[in-house]
């Protein structure tokens, strides 16, 4: 059954038919039923969804029925992409549960592809052993190797760990918008005597694939919901991201502050459209912040661009950065707050005690003090601020319960942490030109505008 929320949203984008069913879990396993009755469809559970307004949904779900388990994609479109929808369903394979790996949900336009079958990631269903022998010529043992899937965005990335008897690798497949970005950072930085990296192995344009070398140990993220433990850890890891913001680097694009409060106000525009009861304290952080943002010096240092806990691995040897897909040339206080706003978030959700916060904050800057020059700590909680806002879509496209409320409160704790540090910022510039306003056409998709999670 649909919450109060999701039929809100439902009655405001009528022109995605399929809307109302891709939002309910029951409801599309019914309609799954209905459709395919020999497969006994018993449950499906939504875990994923990228929303554009007016155009189409998107959503990953897991769907139990009388053969098994299995994986796959459903997206709902409005009717002016009805072309888009025919053409999708021409390179169907057959085999799987549905007899073939795409197909069309008539009853409410939903338009499905069953794992591996991916469009925008062609090679994810032809990942034999030929072709990781030809990608790794020298791991035989890859080839054959075992599969853990350790994260997958439909249409944008799909990540598995290999198990191979001369160690484990990470194989990474990207669309055709994250490969070159992947491939730069992954190119962009260096390994050195008191700085780990999860070093390449191999890459190859054409199948817009990279390995790299597997990092044992534990996400720095599930370390740090254990309470009142490992500030050590936290020292350890502002030294390695200070390590990284000193690295010459050749290859990255500087992202400018102008394009990150351009992001911020299409980002509101659309969060308004999930949630209009906020939309005018939304509208108001969002001019805050790209007036705040604009009004800052330009800055291009080496930065990771995603930069949180879950991108360090803690293990024997220390803490080792990972993922640097969105590396970039910015401001290093970008860093340092989306990892602080990646905490607040997770205060939230009460994986962390709020008190912790501050706690942790000192030993990350403590750890970068140590190894460079602190960024000023006004920016650094403005951008903390901005990475916060960033993650308000997640609740939803997370698919949690009670998304709504959540959303309040990220939305909330932003107000909160604009507030302290006001005297603090740069004086405030015009940014009327990036049309801060809520009212006008809805930004990209809620998915693009949100730091990735977990790796």
């Amino acid at each position: 059954m649909l919450s109060p929320a999701d039929q809100g949203l439902v009655r405001r984008d009528p022109a995605i038919r399929g809307l109302a069913t891709l939002l309910d879990s029951s409801a599309f396993a019914a309609a799954l039923a209905r459709a395919f009755p020999g497969l006994r469809i018993r449950a499906s559970r939504c875990h994923f969804l990228r929303y554009k307004p007016g155009l189409s949904c998107l959503a990953s779900y897991q769907v139990e029925c009388g053969c098994g388990v299995f994986e796959l994609q459903a997206e709902a479109f409005a009717e002016s992409r009805q072309k888009k929808i025919e053409r999708a369903l021409r390179p169907a394979r057959n085999g799987g549960p549905f007899g073939a790996s795409r197909m069309l949900l008539a009853e409410a336009a939903i338009l499905i592809f069953v794992f591996p079958d991916d469009p925008a990631l062609p090679r994810l269903a032809a990942m034999d052993p030929d072709w990781l022998l030809r990608l790794l010529p020298e791991r035989h043992d890859l080839a054959h190797a075992a599969r853990i899937t350790l994260r997958y965005k439909p249409q944008r990335r799909y990540v598995t760990r290999l198990d191979g008897s001369q160690g484990a690798a990470v194989l990474k497949l990207y669309s055709a918008a994250g490969y070159d970005a992947a491939a730069r950072g992954a190119r962009a930085f260096e390994s050195c005597a008191s700085f780990a990296l999860a070093a390449p192995i191999a890459q190859s344009a054409a199948d817009r694939a990279l390995v790299l070398r597997w990092v044992e140990g534990v996400e720095l993220r599930e370390r740090l919901a254990e309470p009142d433990r490992y500030p050590g850890e936290l020292v350890a890891t502002g030294r390695a991201i200070a390590l990284v913001h000193r690295q010459t680097t050749r290859g990255l694009l500087h992202v400018s502050r102008t394009a990150q409060a351009t992001g911020l106000a299409s980002l509101a525009s659309s969060l308004s459209l999930l949630s209009p009861e906020l939309s005018a304290r939304v509208g108001e952080i969002a001019r805050q912040l790209a007036e705040r943002l604009i009004a800052l010096p330009e800055c291009s240092r080496p930065i990771h661009g995603d930069f949180d806990a879950s991108q360090v691995v803690v293990g024997r040897a220390g803490v080792t950065v990972i993922d640097f897909d969105r590396a970039q040339l910015g401001d290093p206080s970008t860093d340092l707050g989306n990892f602080l706003a990646h905490l607040e978030y997770d205060a939230l959700h009460r994986r962390i005690t709020p008190t912790r916060i501050g706690h942790l904050s000192d030993a990350l800057l403590a750890g970068y003090e140590g190894s460079a020059k602190v960024p000023d700590l006004a920016h650094v909680r403005l951008d903390t601020a901005a990475g916060l806002l960033k993650l308000a879509p997640h609740p939803f496209r997370r698919r949690h319960a009670a998304w709504a409320e959540i959303t309040r409160s990220i939305v909330a704790r932003v107000e909160a942490l604009l507030e302290p540090y006001a005297k603090m910022l740069p004086p405030p510039v015009d940014a009327s030109a990036l049309h801060l306003g809520v009212g006008g056409p809805p930004g990209p998709p809620l998915e693009s505008l949100a730091p990735t999670e977990s790796g």
